[in-house]
């Protein structure tokens, strides 16, 4: 059964065409790097992509709940009872908890680096293991469930039962939401901030320290060159790891502020529209880091993503030349062994073993 689409107001308008735009635009992005990973997957056989994974299909299906709200409000889609009750009763509460989620996998993985660090014995007979990784997992989902669970009281389904803005099931919000919304805003964005601050410096500081002791030996042969490239691949792992917790920090904190001082009234304000959609671009683009971070720090990475965009232009441009060569080669036979271990493939390793969780002295060959 349809429902009346009520034309929402000019601010609410605004803002949803914003989001519809940047989550379009994100949803792209999103499956275009699913698609290179679950590729990079396929040919590295044997390597555990979990975590990666699983974080790119949580960034795309939040782009996409984020999307679901302007094709309903802005009526490019017909709405139903059922799209309907799903906008009022289920999206607040669905798309904050994929952002939070979002980040507790950043934590997860900054927790799952640290084991492998200070313990990596414990790591390999344990933290490994596939039952433990989806424990992690679930843990994940359940908090961030738990976290949000006030937005199913807050945003109910208006009487008329017509697509409108978000509103509060009552006019007056009691000191008992105020504590819990509180609360709710520090499990949401600033709990696991500061515990991916910590963690993160404390695995850089673990790394720091060992390469500076082992700086200290004498050993100067080859054995002593494999230790060094070892080195640098945990050095540089830390520091991705301190990159994505500031990030998350930056472009996130900002909007805990504005979740929890919403109210009815100011979803009509012009000013908080405006750094509303400056919020929301800033979590879509963080949902977003791990391609950025991809696409500068792996070549791998690289040469199938500027492969997959020259495809339709060079598709264009050979049309009707049988002569001209439809794709690029993503890869060359390596004519010798040493061609196969390159710097810039131990650097695409480096930067990999974040996501894999092989054992903590074997997350780098």
């Amino acid at each position: 059964m349809a429902v009346e689409c009520a034309e929402p107001i000019l601010m609410v308008y605004i803002r949803r065409v914003c989001d519809l735009t940047m989550a379009t635009v994100g949803c792209i992005l999103s499956v275009l790097h699913l698609v290179i990973v679950l590729w990079i997957c396929r040919k590295r056989k044997g390597r555990k992509f979990d975590y990666l994974l699983i974080m790119s299909a949580f960034s795309l299906l939040t782009l996409m709940v984020l999307a679901s709200a302007g094709l309903l409000d802005l009526c490019i889609i017909p709405s139903t009872a059922a799209l309907s009750f799903y906008r009022h009763r289920i999206w607040l509460f669905a798309l904050n908890t994929l952002y939070c989620l979002c980040g507790y996998m950043v934590l997860v993985v900054c927790i799952d680096r640290c084991i492998a660090l200070h313990s990596p014995i414990r790591y390999i007979e344990t933290f490994s293991r596939l039952r433990i990784r989806v424990l992690f997992v679930m843990a994940s989902v359940l908090i961030a469930c738990l976290t949000n669970a006030k937005w199913f009281n807050f945003n109910q389904l208006a009487p008329s039962a017509t697509v409108s803005p978000n509103a509060s099931g009552t006019s007056e919000q009691s000191s008992w939401y105020e504590a819990v919304n509180a609360l709710s805003c520090l499990g949401q964005y600033y709990i696991p901030g500061i515990l991916m601050l910590g963690i993160s410096v404390k695995n850089l500081r673990k790394v720091s320290k060992v390469r500076a002791n082992d700086m200290t030996m004498k050993s100067k042969n080859a054995f002593r060159l494999s230790r060094t490239l070892k080195e640098e691949s945990q050095e540089t792992i830390a520091r991705i790891c301190v990159l994505l917790a500031f990030c998350y920090c930056f472009l996130n904190w900002p909007n805990g502020i504005w979740d929890f001082i919403y109210t009815d009234a100011r979803n009509q304000d012009f000013y908080y529209g405006i750094g509303q959609i400056i919020m929301n671009f800033a979590q879509a683009f963080n949902l977003l880091l791990n391609m950025f971070i991809f696409a500068y720090s792996s070549r791998i990475y690289r040469r199938k993503l500027m492969n997959i965009l020259k495809w339709p232009f060079v598709r264009i441009g050979c049309k009707g030349n049988k002569n001209c060569r439809a794709t690029v080669p993503l890869t060359r036979e390596a004519t010798s062994q040493s061609e196969q271990h390159t710097v810039d493939e131990t650097v695409d390793d480096l930067f990999s073993a974040l996501f894999h969780h092989s054992t903590g002295a074997q997350d780098v060959r």
